[in-house]
């Protein structure tokens, strides 16, 4: 029987990265980070020099601080989720309720939101279950409010879609015609919905925020500065 030699690991410090270094019988140098603050595992063969290990990962330092940043805001949002104990849906909180049964499912009921799910469904899968569930509420009322505005403006309705943005609450494509609505305003009042719906289609009629636009904006809904300056709070209960 052939003997396999086993797999050799060392520690390895490349600038600030922090990787685990292990010689296999491979071909390739393989990178993968799976933690936004743990070592990065990288394979490489047996008979790779140390210092080619070290300068793979000094040319993909970039390529690695962005795997981090995006993990790191991934075990952020699951560590929330274990400690969440209410929702805000529409400006108006909940008491969010983690049970175990089959099927899962999500249903609101008077002020509580019950998430059930099997024993074995891991904490992410829960998350993805509670975007999902938002993201149909934010659909509900978004689809009727486009085609309403969109007839009011005078033009034909974009399509329109909802996910999760970092740092903008809408956001709109006159190439492909297709307003964006940040997942988030599930947690603010319908108004706030309902501005943003406003402001990105008004970018159909006048692409710059000139005095015009403001002007349409004014017309069509007056009170759009009391729903700006909501959005520009943290939201209740936070």
């Amino acid at each position: 029987m052939m003997k396999v030699s086993p797999t050799v690991s060392e520690p390895m410090i490349v600038d600030h990265v922090v990787a685990t270094v292990t010689y296999k019988p491979i071909r390739r140098i393989y990178l993968r980070v799976t933690s936004a603050t743990g070592p990065v595992h990288v394979s490489v063969p047996r008979r790779c020099p140390p210092a080619q290990a070290e300068s793979c990962i000094r040319e993909q330092i970039p390529w690695i601080e962005r795997q981090q940043a995006r993990l790191r805001v991934h075990e952020e949002r699951m560590a929330e989720l274990g400690r969440r104990h209410q929702i805000l849906l529409w400006g108006r909180t909940y008491s969010l309720e983690q049970t175990v049964a089959t099927p899962a499912a999500i249903t609101c009921v008077r002020d509580r939101i019950r998430c059930a799910a099997p024993a074995s469904t891991p904490l992410e899968a829960r998350s993805q279950m509670l975007d999902a569930w938002l993201r149909a509420r934010v659909e509900e009322a978004l689809i009727p409010l486009v085609e309403h505005w969109s007839h009011r403006l005078g033009i034909a309705a974009p399509k329109a879609r909802v996910r999760r943005m970092r740092s903008r609450w809408g956001s709109c494509s006159l190439r492909s015609r297709t307003i964006t609505i940040n997942l988030e305003l599930a947690g603010r009042s319908p108004a706030c919905l309902e501005y943003i719906v406003v402001h990105e289609l008004l970018h159909y009629v006048v692409q710059p925020h000139n005095t015009r636009f403001y002007a349409l904006l004014d017309h069509h809904l007056p009170n759009w500065e009391d729903a700006r300056r909501e959005l520009q709070a943290p939201p209740a209960g936070a």
